[in-house]
């Protein structure tokens, strides 16, 4: 009596797939950016492309799936066809296993019909030539990855160029190749303002966002704060102190607690106590009414003070005075009017604290959270220098933070593969205490594979380092400058010497490189004033 019924069950778990099907789904795996940044990242199968986000792999990249290749074949690790791996000349192929449309294309010496049949891009009298345009690097006269120049193919829309004819659209505009539409005067479809967005391959100037009477492009308050609007007035939202005129942020702006930096102290050591009575010079005079400076987090220091009473010089023996720079700051700590001693040492350490004005300062803002934290501030020199006896300056002072350092550095420009050295271990934040000078001589330097002859970029690195708490960062940079090789000064005289987030800029200003995965929250910006 079973079989009837199994017989059933196995008709009905045949039927059941073929009338209630599930709708089917695809999973789109979120861009995370690296598809563009010529290296081999994230799930690429080769420089930039594969791996089902990035764009589809050409002839010869390295391949997993068929679905990697832009002809739909992987064979043997490869984006190729099989006949490609047989050993024969056949089906369209130039010479043994290369060229024509379906293979990778022949090496050096080997015979072809077009520069398409050549791996390196070059056909000549029916022989592959040797150039650079087939070396995942950019080399030789190429204006941008193996395009450009008088050997290589022409480059694409949004690849860099020196001439129209490095151009396939045969149009180079500021650089770049774009369309005609990208200087006709008029903001066109995929355009985010006039000539200028994804669609001409330009990011906007975010300084036109700084008037448009809104809240926008990254500001915390109507056309100020953020990275690149001017800082905001009392009253305007914001996110951190350099979001402010004042340099003080509660949500806020609101009123700086230290309106002169000089008579500032650190952070809130004790004031100088006041000195031992004498003979009171009668009446109910109050003792010690002067303050100790002000101390950099607002904290009340310093002993109270003796009580005078009626027979020392008056009632009370005078205000508490307010923690300086550990010994009082640059006033003195609470004398007593009727005492004798002068109420603790004057002088101190240099403040530290809030700064409101600066002849012209670049300002880094990095939330640190952990050691992995890291922000890189870079200037492009113009081209390649060598560094091997260059000395990297820069003069820094600490607003605020702790738990991390601040580094100078060197960087390759792309070729071969944007290398960074460093000059280690920098300077702690902890033990900045006003304005600093941190020095990097290159020369004395050394990293495997690093090479000294190809310096491109000078950079800032703030980075979070071992210990048991964070603070948000704010450090200003008034001055760099080069000893040993042609590049900088660079003092950041005005708001144009920085710019905004992003992988590039031009020559001389400073950007925080987003290629570099910073901290969500970093800044920068710009601080003038007399």
């Amino acid at each position: 009596m079973r079989a009837p019924f199994v017989f059933i069950a196995l008709v009905l778990l045949t039927l059941v797939p073929l009338c209630c099907t599930p709708p089917k789904f695809r999973f789109e795996p979120e861009r995370d950016g690296t598809c563009s940044d010529s290296r081999i990242n994230g799930p690429e199968t080769d420089l930039d492309c594969g791996g089902g986000d990035c764009k589809k792999c050409e002839l010869d990249r390295a391949c997993k799936f068929d679905q990697d290749c832009a002809n739909g074949s992987c064979h043997l690790g490869r984006c190729q066809a099989r006949h490609c791996a047989d050993d024969e000349i056949n089906d369209g192929e130039t010479d043994v296993d290369c060229g024509g449309t379906e293979c990778a294309g022949c090496d050096p010496g080997g015979i072809c019909e077009t520069s398409a049949d050549c791996r390196q891009k070059l056909c000549s009298d029916g022989k592959c030539l040797r150039t650079t345009c087939g070396d995942t690097q950019t080399n030789g006269e190429e204006t941008d990855l193996n395009c450009g120049g008088s050997q290589c193919p022409p480059c694409q829309e949004g690849q860099h160029c020196l001439q129209s004819g490095d151009c396939s659209n045969g149009l180079c505009i500021s650089g770049i190749c774009r369309t005609d539409r990208c200087r006709n005067g008029t903001m066109d479809p995929g355009e985010e303002g006039i000539d200028c967005g994804p669609a001409c391959f330009m990011e906007c100037d975010p300084l036109a966002a700084c008037g448009d009477g809104k809240v926008s492009l990254g500001e915390t308050g109507k056309d100020c704060g953020g990275m690149v609007c001017r800082p905001c007035p009392d009253g305007e939202p914001c996110t951190f102190a350099t979001d402010c005129d004042s340099g003080y942020c509660d949500t806020v702006c609101g009123q700086d607690p230290c309106p002169d930096p000089s008579a500032c102290g650190g952070a809130g050591g004790a004031g100088g106590a006041g000195g031992a009575p004498v003979e009171p010079t009668g009446g109910t005079e109050t003792g010690g009414t002067e303050a100790g400076g002000s101390g950099g987090m607002s904290e009340t220091g310093g002993s109270m003070p003796v009580e005078g009473g009626e027979d020392s010089g008056g009632t009370s023996g005078g205000t508490p005075p307010m923690g300086g720079a550990a010994t009082g700051g640059a006033a003195t700590g609470g004398a007593a009017t009727g005492g004798a001693g002068t109420g603790g040492a004057t002088g101190g350490a240099p403040p530290t604290g809030p700064l409101t004005t600066c002849p012209g300062c670049a300002r880094l803002t990095v939330p640190l959270a952990s050691t992995s934290t890291r922000a890189n501030f870079v200037i492009f020199i113009g081209n390649t220098l060598s560094f091997a006896d260059a000395t990297v300056t820069a003069r820094i002072y600490k607003a605020s933070g702790q738990g991390g350092s601040v580094k100078l550095y060197v960087q390759h420009s792309g070729s071969p593969d944007y290398a960074q050295l460093f000059g280690n271990p920098g300077i702690l934040l902890d033990d900045m205490v006003g304005w600093e000078t941190l020095t990097f001589n290159v020369g004395t330097y050394d990293a495997p594979s690093y090479n000294k002859s190809i310096v491109a970029r000078v950079g800032i690195q703030i980075t979070g380092d071992p210990g048991t708490e964070w603070e948000s960062t704010v450090v200003y940079v008034d001055s760099i400058t080069v000893t040993g090789a042609s590049a900088g000064p660079w003092t950041f005289d005005g708001a144009s010497s920085v710019g905004a987030k992003g992988t590039s800029a031009p020559n001389g200003v400073m950007f925080l490189n987003d290629g570099d995965s910073p901290i969500e929250g970093a800044q920068l910006g710009w601080l003038g004033g007399s």
